[in-house]
């Protein structure tokens, strides 16, 4: 009888858990430590795991569970307001980054066909390494900080556009190009007419439920990704423009919370494949290119996007940092690099080249995001000036409905100049203005409501380690529980204490 779990899976799994818990002790992208873990494992080292058909189904899943994140994350509205240099600033970066990579790969001998491949793979900067440091370090509010996740999502449109092309490659080329441009026109017109139409009323049924909404999201994904194969286009495609739909629908950040722990788990499938594909040989080939190549990248990276920000009216400190910050290729780097060789466009040297090259500069670029406020005030002394911008401000929060809140609402209402209530009961919506569809125990939700910034925050349920949680994000401001017991720094209430004289006493003592 054989094995339910094949032992190369329980391997690579030990292995990647191993390395990701190194990556995080030295502040480095666990999708690299991924990478590693599966070349360590595979047949390029130790040679204890093989690319099993299991592992590689999940690998693809991984890639389609991560354009489908990217199509629910993408906001335009974070960067309406600086759209236009944004655009200039990748528009030029990506060009510049593809050029010079051209030239100086065919100074270190490559030919130039090869040679505008790697730049095409170089041309991005890693979304999942700058978002989440930006948020380590604080900078993902500042001006350098939406700049860069302006520049981050055009690129990201830029990976779907080419994962596009070269899943076109062969056969009648131009005929393949409409059929796919052809359906990815179509897909989008359609799936942004269905969320302003139908998906709200589906996602608003299925969010009563938690698992019904993870599971609606998942039936929705795999319709699309089974449409675009249907087209000849890869899954990841299809993925995207699902993932796009259900972003422009208010449901869609819980949606992204229930939908991070299973895409994490593919996405880190899909690196520990890459690195099992890969042998020492192939993988060390051109080490030496690799660091010039590194070198090379990381300079012409921070110089183009540091000028071009500066071009583009910000001032130094922002232009410095956005700059600084953008120094790394991507995970897309590798994504791009395994489609074009499983296309025949690139050798597997050439893929080692690239990993390589990734490995290089986000490990490398971790540091300096970490430590750019340090970084700048050396070179700079005394000449830091940004302060968070964008968050809201003299805002209350309340976590939860129970009757007789909008007797509540009324009475923060002369206090805040905005009061947001957020509830798992997408019914809600029509009992108070300005709700918000979530679960309040996730912290990115809390980030983006800026509860750390609130004058006074409401928890209307039990749950006194979330309780003492938001007392240490906030750095100021009224927090009321409800709870049985006393809390140190919150006003604790019953459930018949919840009045509006009540509240407006709270209010008084606490002269908001």
């Amino acid at each position: 009888m054989s094995a339910l779990i094949p032992l190369d899976l329980v391997v690579v799994l030990i292995g990647a858990a191993v390395a990701g818990l190194l990556a995080d002790k030295l502040k480095q992208p666990t999708l690299i430590a991924y990478l590693l873990a599966g070349i360590i494992v595979g047949p390029g080292i130790l040679g204890l795991a093989d690319p099993t058909e299991l592992i590689e189904i999940m690998a693809e899943l991984g890639l389609a569970f991560l354009l489908f994140l990217i199509g629910l994350k993408l906001d335009f509205g974070e960067i309406e307001h600086i759209y236009r240099p944004v655009l200039k600033i990748s528009f030029v970066t990506m060009v510049t980054v593809v050029a010079s990579t051209v030239v100086s790969g065919y100074l270190l001998g490559f030919d130039l066909f090869s040679a505008a491949f790697m730049g095409l793979a170089f041309m991005y900067s890693s979304t999942a390494v700058v978002v989440k440091l930006l948020k380590d370090s604080g900078g993902i509010e500042k001006h350098y900080g939406k700049i860069n996740t302006g520049i981050l999502l055009i690129e990201d449109l830029a990976v779907v556009i080419l994962m596009v092309l070269i899943s076109s490659a062969g056969g009648d080329f131009l005929t393949e190009i409409f059929s796919a441009f052809g359906f990815l026109i179509v897909s989008i017109i359609l799936t942004v007419v269905l969320s302003k139409k139908v998906l709200p009323r589906l996602l608003r049924e299925a969010s009563k439920d938690s698992i019904n909404l993870f599971v609606t999201g998942l039936a929705w994904l795999f319709l699309f990704v089974l449409t675009a194969e249907q087209f000849g286009l890869s899954i990841e495609v299809g993925a995207f423009i699902a993932g796009l739909g259900l972003g422009q629908v208010k449901y869609s950040t819980e949606l992204v919370e229930k939908m991070s722990p299973v895409t994490d788990f593919f996405i880190a499938m899909f690196f520990v494949n890459f690195g099992l594909s890969l042998s020492l040989g192939e993988f060390l080939n051109y080490w030496r290119e690799a660091i010039i190549l590194s070198g090379l990248l990381m300079l012409v990276k921070y110089l183009v996007i540091s000028r071009l920000v500066d071009w583009q009216g910000f001032n130094k400190e922002t232009s410095f940092k956005s700059g600084l910050t953008m120094t790394q290729t991507s995970e897309f780097s590798l994504i791009f690099a395994a489609a074009a060789s499983s296309a025949g466009l690139l050798t597997g040297a050439e893929v080692g080249l690239i990993s390589l090259v990734a490995i290089i500069t986000m490990s490398l670029s971790s540091y300096l995001i970490l430590f750019h406020n340090q970084i700048f005030d050396r070179i700079y002394p005394g000449e830091s000036t940004l302060d968070s911008e964008a968050e809201r401000e003299n805002h209350a929060v309340i976590a939860g409905y129970v009757e007789g809140l909008e007797d509540i609402v009324e009475v923060l209402e002369t206090e805040f100049e905005e009061v947001i209530v957020l509830d798992r009961d997408p019914e809600v919506e029509g009992r108070v203005e300005n709700f918000e569809f979530g679960d309040f125990h996730h912290r990115d939700l809390r980030e983006q409501l800026d509860v750390h910034k609130a004058g006074l925050v409401m928890i209307n349920f039990e749950d006194e380690s979330l309780v003492k949680e938001v007392r240490e994000e906030m750095s100021s401001g009224l927090l009321l529980a409800k709870s049985d017991r006393e809390i140190e720094g919150v006003e604790i209430y019953t459930e018949e204490e919840l009045l509006a004289e009540q509240l407006r006493k709270y209010l008084e003592e606490a002269d908001i």
